[in-house]
């Protein structure tokens, strides 16, 4: 069951003439952009050429990883010399190809009210954007870029995964220009903030209000903060592929699976594993700032590549608070802010294009009213709803189904060793009741806030001017011990109430959607 917020119908205007005779002839009644002749079409910096040839050798080399492998591990001891040496020459030739018809092909300019972008030499893409639904604009500068002085300028549009009208390196002053006449056609006017001015010689460095300024040592502890499970899981993997390549005897099996070989090695594998997170975080998040500067935020960070995400606050459409146990009991938090843009990056699609990755736990509250300045609410200190109790039931009994099957597999593996799992179900039920205990809601005038998480406590707030449907939602067991859910849907993304009372869920449908004769209760499905 769905609805969206009904909206008042539009005012038609009296069409204008169709008849070509109607049409006025006098010179002077065309407009001013009839009369002017269209802008020229703008390249990249001839310098991009040399700051996109390693990255191009990067994005290729991780699309052919594999082939690259083998012909530089076993090529030689097959006799493959003369082919390892051509598919090599041939690799490097297709990355200068490829950047070399970028260069060439990349055309942009602002006309009619439109930024336009088109590119390709065999398929060619044209691609018109309209300001208004850009959701924000991101300048990269990673190495290369600022060694030649240049700039990378990405325009991301709602729903998309592809990164729309990429200007892979244009100058400093160039991408200030182009920014400031996009928020010419938006706004009818640039930005009155003196970060404009600034931009065209600091172009990754803000003004404004500062909001949060994070420190190594933070950027460090988010990095240790974040799960590591799944990449002991593929070490684990790694290592039990290799090791059973390499065909050991029974005696060398045995040894290494001694508990003083295995404990230091899974030490190892932790220890790995958190220095990779850290790294990571302090590569991308060095001195991570988030700043208001006029009516958009403006998010930087990064060591070797700097990233700078302006978001027009307009255009947020949920903001997300995560508070992971040993992040929350350092006194931290992140929040996460998101527009209806699907921006591409390291090969994944990132939803959120602000994170602000550690910001102290007072503080969040003034980060989230920040990027939703309609909200007036404090989810830490507001009295949220509980989920209904009888939620506890099927969260404790699908908890203890689960520890039970988990105790067949091990019977059947290792024998009746394995029903020592089942000492494992009084804890199963208490962290079900904790994780129930925490699940709370509301709904105001202006926001829905939503809280869930035990080991890692989610708060997601956004503003009911944002909401695009609602729906109501009720499984077969749901519908046995009379719950629902609420779903509330933004662009780009949703967040589900948790189980509350059947007609509790109505209610709340009622309210979000403004519909005055709502159901008494969830039809099935035709």
């Amino acid at each position: 069951m769905a609805s969206e917020p009904s909206h008042p119908a539009p005012v038609l205007k009296p069409s204008a003439p169709t008849d070509f005779a109607e049409r006025p002839t006098d010179p002077g009644s065309h407009t001013p952009q009839e009369l002017t002749a269209p802008p020229p079409w703008r390249s990249l910096h001839p310098l991009s050429l040399v700051a996109n040839l390693v990255p191009q050798a990067w994005n290729t080399a991780r699309a052919a990883w594999p082939l690259l492998l083998a012909v530089v591990v076993g090529g030689g001891s097959m006799g493959m010399e003369t082919i390892d040496l051509s598919l090599l020459v041939a690799f490097f030739g297709l990355t200068l190809m490829r950047t070399l018809v970028h260069f060439l092909t990349l055309r942009y300019r602002v006309h009619a009210g439109r930024f336009e972008v088109r590119s390709g030499l065999l398929t060619r893409q044209a691609r018109q954007l309209d300001p208004a639904r850009i959701q924000n604009i991101e300048r990269v500068q990673n190495l290369f870029h600022k060694a030649v002085g240049l700039v990378e300028v990405r325009v991301e549009t709602a729903g998309d995964a592809s990164t729309q009208g990429l200007l892979s390196a244009v100058s400093i002053e160039e991408a200030a220009r182009l920014q400031q006449e996009l928020e010419i056609l938006v706004h009818g006017a640039p930005r009155s903030t003196t970060s404009a001015s600034a931009d065209a010689q600091a172009p990754i460095e803000s003004e404004g209000t500062a909001l949060v300024e994070g420190s190594v040592l933070e950027a460090i502890a988010y990095g240790l903060t974040r799960r590591t499970v799944g990449t002991i899981a593929v070490l684990t993997a790694v290592f039990a592929e290799v090791f059973g390549r390499m065909n050991p005897s029974p005696e060398a099996t045995k040894q290494v699976l001694q508990v003083q070989v295995l404990g230091p090695a899974l030490l190892l594998a932790f220890a790995g594993s958190w220095g990779w997170s850290a790294g990571r975080a302090l590569l991308r998040h060095w001195r991570f700032t988030l700043h208001k500067d006029g009516d958009r935020l403006v998010n930087e960070e990064g060591l070797t590549t700097r990233r700078r995400v302006e978001i027009p606050v307009e255009k947020v459409q949920l903001v997300r608070a995560d508070e992971p146990l040993l992040r929350r009991l350092m006194g931290y938090g992140s929040i996460l802010i998101e527009t209806a843009a699907l921006g591409f990056a390291d090969g994944q699609v990132r939803q959120a294009e602000g994170v602000v990755p550690m910001v102290e736990q007072e503080d969040l509250p003034l980060v989230m009213q920040a990027a939703t300045p309609n909200v007036v609410i404090n989810p830490w200190t507001a009295t949220l709803r509980p989920a209904h109790w009888r939620a506890l039931w099927r969260m404790v009994i699908g908890g203890l189904a689960r520890t039970s099957l988990f105790t067949g597999a091990l019977v059947y593996f290792v024998g009746m060793w394995g029903l020592l799992a089942l000492l494992a179900l009084p804890a199963v039920a208490l962290i079900d009741w904790l994780e129930w205990r925490r699940e709370r809601w509301l709904v105001t005038p202006l926001s829905v806030v939503v809280r869930r998480g035990l080991f890692r406590q989610s708060t997601w707030v956004l503003d009911r001017a944002k909401i695009q449907s609602v729906v109501v939602v009720q499984s077969p067991t749901m519908r046995i011990h009379g719950l629902g859910r609420v779903v509330v849907r933004v662009a780009g993304n949703a967040v589900a109430l948790p189980e509350i009372a059947l007609e509790v869920a109505l209610s709340v449908f009622q309210e979000l959607t403004g519909t005055p004769n709502a159901p008494t209760a969830l039809e099935p499905l035709a």
